[in-house]
């Protein structure tokens, strides 16, 4: 499996709600899954971040999903929900205790 962690700064999550709903549509059909979602922190401005640990049956799926033209159809929504996303590759999977 390849793995991507994504840190993504949001500016409103009800938006980011709705936008990642559609993504994980999508995720599907390039046999990818959003594995967890975590939310670290909310602002009292409704800001705030969020980790995802995604999951694709290998990196060209991630490639194909990346590069479909749904994104480019919901830029509006995805800027309405974050401002800013940092995108780790394939991080080596541990285990512990060893």
């Amino acid at each position: 499996m390849y793995k991507v962690l994504v840190i993504l700064k949001v500016t409103n999550f009800d938006a980011l709600e709705e936008f990642e709903s559609k993504a994980s549509e999508l995720m599907s059909r390039y046999n990818g899954k959003i594995v967890k979602a975590f939310e670290t922190h909310r602002n009292c401005d409704g800001s705030g971040e969020e980790i995802h640990l995604i999951e694709f049956q290998d990196e060209n799926c991630f490639k194909d999903y990346r590069s479909d033209y749904w994104h480019t159809e919901n830029k509006k929504l995805r800027d309405m929900a974050i401002s800013e996303t940092e995108i780790i590759l394939n991080p080596t999977e541990k285990a512990y205790p060893r």
